[in-house]
């Protein structure tokens, strides 16, 4: 007999392409816009301080600072209102930029502002020098807007 002709193989698929990655997209922060106000300040941390007296405002604030920080309520109380208004602003842009409320409890206000000078001069282009001689709220505000706020 005769031999049986080897069958005829099938063709191989092209194999599917591999998916393109899908890319990881840059973790966001929130940002904020603060403005002077003990009101306008303490509603980026979720507390609702309108209808309150001032004075019961700037207890508020201490309250937050004394909690954000690692002064005491004496300190807090011996600074100005806009002062912890100030202080409240750089603790909250701090947490939104990984800072636990633990870490901050180990940190003055002025190591928190050293902190956010370091910070935001590595987002924002500006020296550290330049950084050291403007205001805590207007470094704040800077780390909260532009190639800092993403």
């Amino acid at each position: 007999p005769k031999p049986t002709p080897k069958p005829t193989p099938k063709p191989t698929p092209k194999p599917t392409p591999k998916p393109t990655p899908v890319p990881t997209p840059v973790p966001t922060k929130p940002c904020y816009k603060f403005n002077l106000g003990v009101e306008n300040v303490l509603k980026h941390a979720g507390i609702n301080v309108n209808g309150m007296s001032v004075d019961d405002k700037r207890n508020t604030c201490i309250d937050f600072n004394k909690r954000h920080s690692s002064h005491s309520v004496k300190h807090l109380q011996g600074m100005g209102t806009d002062e912890n208004e100030v202080c409240a602003a750089a603790s909250i842009t701090l947490m939104a930029n990984g800072y636990s409320q633990h870490a901050l409890l180990k940190l003055s206000s002025d190591a928190q502002r050293n902190t956010l000078i370091v910070k935001t001069s590595q987002c924002s282009g500006q020296s550290v020098a330049w950084l050291q001689s403007q205001p805590t709220l207007t470094i704040a505000m800077l780390m909260n807007q532009g190639g800092c706020c993403r």
